[in-house]
């Protein structure tokens, strides 16, 4: 009797409904559940259709939730939220049976939509009715405090879980170590660890991935040292280890991806692409460049396409080794592979033809890279900038600058930097100080290598007072160390820390303060007087001072006669001189007028 009710009800429903119905119309006049399905899923969206399609079908019978669980599992599929809201309204309004796995259908649909407030307020209503939630409810919550960024609320959903069901089980801790993970929550994601070992839960390689990623956060090396040693024994694929090395890649650890390489060949784990790309970029950071191109022709052999990363990898590592020519011809081969170039391996040719002192090449490749449509960023144009520096094209450089400027980016210390450098070789110490002055109005912070420069430029221009206020500046910002020139407090002057040009600007104006006590007949406070430029006896450096041999070249210098100055046998680095002696040299020379 019941097949004879869905076979007569079934005809009423198609003639009712139009479009959408017809594709449930059985072919002799049963109820067909895929049929079914494909009316609902094309049914115009409130427009009633849902309702009386399920109104239709309870009347047939259609009544348990299994069914209505599988149409919501197909509104996951394809996203549709507002649908499988609809659909399970409708199903609540005619009275079907709801149970668990219905209410956790529905919140898969939701968070695959990206509605999280929806689930939320599904949750609780599931709650509401008295509903025990299940492993796959706590989990979906989770997931949803993972996407909307509360990994509080994740953990305790997760201890809920376990007080309540008492069942854990590696999926939610995994999906509350995501959580963890992206939130940065690096402390609670190794107390999940310790409660995983705990409650006999063994990490797996989904584990690694979320707390290597949250270890980024951590300040200490040694913990996170111990707890990627600890991890490493739960590594059994490429993809784990490819995670570990991604976090020691972060972190500027080279040596450490080389020693995880070595046990992974002990294991004889097959590497991946990534992997591969994590070894030859290690092998090129440490200096290694033929291992680096082992692997790199090993990954072809072994069948495997190199990505582009690999390829701006080693660009970038010949470059460094000022071997332009190798990048030249791995930016080909990228090519050739069928990659196309993005910003990061221009910039990275550009860079090595910098270092290689070839300007022209890396204006030529900078000109393809807009007639390829890739917009350079702001280390292209620093790179550039600094090609055309070291090429001597100063114009060039100020050219770059200003379509750096008209690109609407900002420059930062490193252009800045370059373009005071790029003065300072051609003497153009006005525009030198012109772009100091302009980037501090812009906040630009200048550092050491800035103020090395534009001293350079401005004690060979001869303009030392202003040299010595850039100094004062230097120190202000804790760049260059402090230098006492008042000479009624001291007979001596300490430049060890100085650079080449700082040092003999603060060396005039300490002369110079000499000079002025004399004139109103102030003595000097000591019978010597002590210039001390370092590399003496207790130097930890190597080498010849730069230091001393600019302040040695000045002193020696003079427009009427070199200062004979004594070094004392046991120390190199210092320089000692009879104060009457002093004091007639500084008034005969003209520089120091």
């Amino acid at each position: 009797m019941r097949r004879v009710a869905m076979r007569i009800a079934v005809f009423p429903i198609a003639r009712t409904l139009s479009g959408a119905t017809e594709a449930w119309k059985a072919a002799k006049g049963s109820l067909n559940l895929p049929r079914l399905q494909k009316a609902v899923l094309e049914a115009p969206l409130g427009s009633g259709q849902v309702q009386k399609l399920v109104r239709e079908a309870v009347r047939s019978g259609f009544r348990r939730p299994q069914g209505l669980t599988m149409l919501l599992s197909l509104c996951a599929t394809r996203k549709q939220s507002e649908r499988a809201l609809e659909l399970f309204r409708a199903a609540q309004a005619e009275g079907m049976q709801i149970n668990t796995f219905t209410y956790n259908a529905l919140l898969h649909v939701l968070i695959k939509s990206g509605t999280p407030k929806e689930a939320e307020a599904v949750y609780k209503e599931m709650l509401e009715r008295g509903l025990s939630p299940s492993n796959h409810t706590y989990g979906a919550m989770i997931a949803i405090m993972d996407a909307t960024r509360r990994p509080g609320k994740a953990l305790q959903l997760l201890h809920e879980c376990n007080e309540v069901l008492k069942e854990p089980n590696l999926i939610l801790y995994n999906k509350t170590l995501s959580a963890l993970a992206n939130s940065k929550w690096w402390k609670e994601s190794l107390q999940i660890l310790d409660e995983m070992k705990e409650k006999g839960i063994q990490p797996d390689n989904v584990s690694v991935l979320y707390i290597t990623r949250a270890l980024a956060r951590c300040p200490d090396d040694w913990t996170v040292g111990r707890t990627l040693r600890n991890l490493e024994k739960y590594a059994s694929d490429a993809g784990t280890y490819s995670s570990l090395m991604s976090y020691y890649a972060r972190a500027g650890k080279w040596e450490s991806i080389i020693e995880l390489h070595g046990r992974m060949e002990e294991k004889n784990i097959r590497l991946t692409t990534r992997v591969y790309n994590n070894i030859v970029v290690a092998y090129g950071k440490c200096g290694k460049l033929d291992k680096a191109l082992t692997y790199f022709n090993q990954l072809k052999d072994s069948g495997q396409t190199p990505d582009a990363v690999i390829f701006s990898s080693l660009i970038d590592c010949f470059g460094k080794a000022k071997q332009w020519e190798k990048s030249v011809q791995y930016f080909e081969e990228l090519v050739l592979a069928g990659h196309k170039p993005n910003v990061l391996h221009y910039t990275a040719l550009i860079s090595s033809l910098e270092k290689g002192l070839q300007w022209q090449k890396a204006l030529d490749t900078f000109q393809k890279m807009k007639d390829a449509g890739v917009q350079p960023n702001l280390i292209t144009y620093n790179a550039l900038i600094s090609a055309c520096d070291k090429g001597g094209q100063t114009d060039m450089a100020f050219h770059i600058f200003d379509e750096l400027l008209s690109q609407g980016l900002v420059p930062d210390t490193i252009s800045y930097s370059a373009l005071i450098c790029a003065c300072e070789k051609q003497g153009r110490w006005r525009a030198a100080l012109r772009l100091y002055i302009d980037m501090q109005k812009r906040g630009v912070e200048p550092n050491g290598y800035t103020y090395r420069s534009l001293l350079d430029i401005l004690v060979k221009a001869g303009q030392i007072q202003t040299a010595t206020e850039v100094h004062r500046d230097a120190y202000r910002r804790g760049i260059f160390c402090h230098f006492d020139t008042d000479t009624e407090k001291l007979g001596q002057i300490d430049l060890h820390k100085a650079s080449s040009a700082g040092a003999i600007a603060v060396l005039i104006s300490w002369l110079r303060g000499i000079k002025r006590s004399h004139m109103v007949g102030k003595s000097f406070p000591e019978p010597e007087a002590l210039i001390i430029t370092g590399w003496g006896r207790r130097s930890e450096e190597l080498g010849q001072s730069k230091v001393r041999e600019a302040v040695v070249d000045f002193l020696n210098s003079s427009s009427k006669r070199p200062l004979p100055f004594k070094i004392p046998g046991h120390n190199r680095g210092r320089f000692l001189v009879n104060a009457d002696i002093l004091r007639d040299w500084i008034m005969n020379d003209a520089r120091l007028t």
